[in-house]
């Protein structure tokens, strides 16, 4: 009988323990974590200070890769131009945004088809820095008219990359500030030689003509 409840014991103190090892090994939202998911959902910006940002603009997603610093990964979106109301962009441009929604990463933006309305800020190496409470979501068939009237000015497009231009010889000219050559080094052989002759030729003439 005391063995049985011993056996009995054991098997509940071996299920207590994996159920303890599972909810340790599972994810665990913290009370923090949750409260800054909520603050960057609820700290949106307003229209107008979304078309203060220093890049607004349209785009599809073509790639997603992970970046990681200093132990915090950052998403970069390759993302190709549509149009553009603020920023001046070329027809690609890459976005950075955190990983994790804590740190108001985005959500739902994924690599495909969709077309998204990006708002964003500076970011490091050129790059646009898009948060989660700024609006950056999918755009629809209004989105266009909607910006244009939230930024008051109309859709540009992206900036295409101009033709290799012919390279231009960055060779200096070398210019001939020497002082000029007087007249006896300007003579050549030829003109002394002639003039010899002549010379020659105007003693014999005059020679020839002496009485005799």
């Amino acid at each position: 009988m005391k063995s049985e409840r011993a056996r009995t014991g054991r098997r509940l103190l071996v299920a207590a323990m994996t159920v303890v090892g599972l909810s340790l090994s599972a994810p665990v939202v913290t009370a923090p974590a949750a409260q800054a998911i909520e603050a960057c959902a609820d700290a949106g910006l307003r229209p107008a200070q979304q078309a203060e940002l220093p890049y607004v603009f349209t785009g599809t997603v073509s790639d997603v890769a992970e970046s990681a610093k200093d132990g915090v990964v950052t998403r970069i979106y390759t993302v190709k131009v549509d149009r553009w109301w603020r920023g001046d962009l070329p027809e690609r441009v890459r976005v950075a945004s955190p990983k994790s929604a804590a740190d108001c990463g985005l959500r739902g933006v994924r690599k495909g088809s969709q077309t998204y309305v990006f708002f964003g800020s500076e970011g490091d190496d050129g790059q646009v820095l898009a948060l989660s409470n700024q609006g950056t979501r999918e755009a629809d068939n209004r989105t266009v008219r909607r910006l244009n009237q939230l930024t008051g000015v109309q859709a540009q497009e992206p900036v295409s990359p101009s033709a290799e231009e012919p390279e231009v010889s960055t060779t200096p000219t070398v210019l001939d500030d020497s002082e000029a050559p007087s007249v006896m080094e300007s003579i050549t052989v030829p003109v002394v030689v002639v003039l010899v002759g002549l010379v020659v030729f105007g003693i014999g003439a005059f020679l020839g003509r002496r009485p005799r």
